[in-house]
């Protein structure tokens, strides 16, 4: 449950904060028109449009990986999940914890056992 919850908390986040982006490219790009010069923070609206989508994907593999894990399915989904999860990301570190106990968990011969079963 907690994976889920994380995993929200990036989507969330991160569609949240793509409004701000895109209304930051469009004023960046009518200055750089009046000034006919290219601006920096053309390519840093757009970098940041970039990790939005970034994390919109990292978040819903993650929620999806902690509801697969809750019902006992896609055992592979579940261990790709729970190491994004892991991965030294911004905001990403909510999900340490909670990965790497899914991952000990997914490691278990037993827990292993209930995925192969349970389809």
């Amino acid at each position: 449950m907690v994976m889920i919850t994380c995993g929200v908390i990036y989507v969330v986040g991160a569609i949240c904060a793509i409004p701000i982006s895109i209304s930051m490219y469009r004023t960046m790009t009518a200055e750089s028109e009046m000034y006919a010069q290219p601006s920096f923070y053309v390519d840093s609206a757009l970098k940041a449009l970039a990790y939005e989508v970034a994390f919109v994907v990292i978040g819903s593999l993650v929620a999806y990986a902690g509801w697969s894990i809750r019902n006992r399915k896609n055992y592979w989904i579940c261990v790709i999940g729970s190491v994004v999860g892991c991965l030294p990301l911004p905001l990403v570190i909510l999900s340490f914890f909670p990965s790497a106990w899914a991952i000990w968990s997914l490691t278990r011969p037993a827990i292993r056992q209930q995925f192969s079963t349970s389809t």
